[in-house]
């Protein structure tokens, strides 16, 4: 309940939000792949995807859903992500379209629409709790007192970026796969720890859920030795699988092996093949893999950004050798090291736009084993390292969450220097401004100077229009580059950029905030020209959000190709 409270007042008050009125949407990216055999099982009955080639609800443009899914041979789209994330979603998908469908006469039944959102939203933060109630649950086996388990979920949620996959990017498996990870160790330990075979069964479902979701989880098996309490023990209980407990471990093999044919017959109704690999020439490069810039880099350090697990694995690995359990202490660091070194492998090791290493955030489940030596008894100055450090390590978290958000940091890409500068900068002016535009080298068609000077001033004049005759250019080109030099820093004033054709039509419109594109005294704003660039006459610049005085020196618009 306290864990509810807190989140609850944070949210409201602290955390960001995603605002649907502008299109924020939590099935986005990767999520939507994951979410999308939803919508094509239950509303459109189509698992080719063709459905998208015509939808347009109100957050996605057709444009944008052609591009979501890779196409086979013979023309049919193929959704490469795993089924297993819409399978724990469908129970919240199904509520939301049955309220839709039967009485919502505001929400299309589209799959997309505003409920459906909410929906996934929902289920996200429904999964959080049942992993942080194994969680609970896995410690008290170890005899934890119920104050310092809290502690660890409320530092699991808030000093790592799991509270980022619950609340905004909430369609993504990282939550899911949490949860399904902190129930298979709570599982495997009570069985070790009580024999019984009813624990056993429900380990092996959770197992199959586990593979459906993110089938390279199944690295999670190489964390249970540290489920038991001596290491030997863990042999004799391998053994009573296949001498006391075969009949529920056949029973189990077999609901797993049902789980696990979900993905089999999902990939036989897309491709005819239900072995198919559908990541295509996406895959792991276990030659090559990217092991300290994993774990220490700028651009996607687990450590750097998470720098909680970096402390807590420092303390517990130190207690297990202090009392000389240097078995416990192999397993563990044998463990994460193939996690890590697989994890890494990955073609695209920094796995996109994210805070930190999300495919991390999977396995917390397994990594809170290591601070299970740091809250026993003999460990008091270790305990106290953690508590004094936890307020420092969630405000790092969420200040650079917040900037994730708001773009002041790299979604990709992150080095030193960026990092540096960008340090705990929440003023949202900054939005963008590390992401500046690549000056490379271009051809230029055409260019003219369409004004010398103009002045803004303050309060009289808080913005300033002017439309320019660009007729005499020649705009065969498929860019367009409109270029200010000004007399000071920019600081939150915005650039929009309207071309008109010769009736005075606005043709295409672009908006930038022109503190991010800032190079020295210079911004460049450049767009893209319409199929048909030679009927573009003129050219409406307004620079806007003025609130101090700016001299424009000069304006030059020009035409080039890349």
């Amino acid at each position: 309940m306290l864990i509810v409270v807190i989140l609850l007042i944070s949210y409201n008050n602290f955390l960001y939000k995603k605002n649907p009125d502008k299109k924020e949407v939590f099935i986005n990216a990767d999520g939507r792949g994951y979410y999308e055999y939803l919508p094509a099982l239950f509303i459109y009955k189509d698992l080719h995807f063709s459905y998208i080639d015509t939808l347009k609800t109100a957050y996605y443009e057709i444009e944008h859903n052609k591009l979501l899914y890779k196409y086979q041979e013979n023309g049919l789209r193929i959704n490469k992500y795993f089924v297993g994330t819409a399978v724990l979603q469908s129970p919240f998908f199904l509520i939301a379209h049955f309220t839709t469908s039967k009485g919502d006469h505001v929400h299309p039944d589209d799959g997309f629409s505003l409920p459906y959102q909410k929906g996934v939203w929902y289920a996200a933060i429904f999964y959080m709790f049942l992993g942080m109630v194994c969680i609970r649950l896995l410690l008290q086996t170890y005899g934890m007192s119920g104050w310092w388990i809290f502690f660890i979920q409320i530092a699991t949620l808030f000093a790592t970026p799991l509270l980022h996959y619950t609340v905004y990017d909430s369609a993504y498996s990282h939550v899911y796969s949490f949860f399904l990870i902190s129930w298979f160790m709570y599982t495997v330990r009570k069985y070790f720890s009580t024999n019984q075979p009813k624990y056993l069964f429900l380990s092996l479902i959770v197992f199959g859920l586990i593979i459906i979701v993110r089938p390279v989880n199944i690295l999670v098996l190489l964390f249970t030795p540290l489920l038991v309490d001596h290491l030997p023990e863990f042999i004799t209980k391998i053994k009573c699988l296949f001498t006391q407990h075969y009949r529920s471990l056949l029973l189990g093999i077999f609901c797993c092996g049902m789980i696990v044919s979900i993905q089999f017959y999902i990939s036989y109704l897309q491709t005819g093949n239900p072995f198919d690999y559908s990541y295509g020439e996406e895959g792991f490069h276990f030659r090559s893999p990217h092991l300290l810039d994993f774990l220490f880099s700028y651009h996607k350090g687990f450590f750097l950004w998470t720098p909680w697990w970096l402390i807590g694995f420092i303390l517990g690995l130190s207690c297990w050798i202090y009392t000389k359990r240097y078995d416990r202490t192999l397993v563990f660091l044998l463990a994460f090291f193939v996690v890590v070194y697989v994890l890494s492998s990955w073609h695209a090791w920094s796995y996109g736009g994210s805070i930190g290493q999300r495919p991390m955030i999977d396995f917390y489940g397994a990594f809170i084993l290591a601070l299970i030596p740091v809250f026993s008894k003999k460990s008091l100055l270790n305990k106290w390292i953690l508590v004094i450090s936890f307020p420092f390590l969630v405000a790092l978290m969420q200040i650079q969450t917040f900037q994730y958000v708001k773009a002041i940091i790299l979604w990709d890409g992150m080095n030193k220097e960026i990092y540096w500068k960008a340090f705990l900068i929440t003023d949202e002016k900054y939005s963008w401004y590390f992401y500046r535009p690549q000056l490379t080298e271009k051809v230029v068609e055409s260019e003219q100077v369409v004004a010398k000077e103009v002045v803004i001033h303050v309060p009289q004049q808080q913005a300033y229009v002017q439309t320019f005759d660009i007729s005499s250019a020649d705009t065969l080109a498929p860019y367009g580059e409109v270029k200010l030099r000004i007399n000071r820093e920019a600081d939150r004033e915005f650039a929009t950029i309207q071309l008109l054709d010769s009736t005075a039509q606005i043709v295409t419109e672009n908006a930038y905030n022109i503190f991010h594109s800032q190079y020295g005294n210079n911004v460049f704003c450049r767009f893209r020209l319409p199929e048909h660039p030679h009927h573009i006459k003129y050219i409406r610049l307004t620079i806007s959000n003025v609130s101090q005085p700016l001299k424009i020196e000069e304006i030059t618009f020009s035409t080039f190709f890349n």
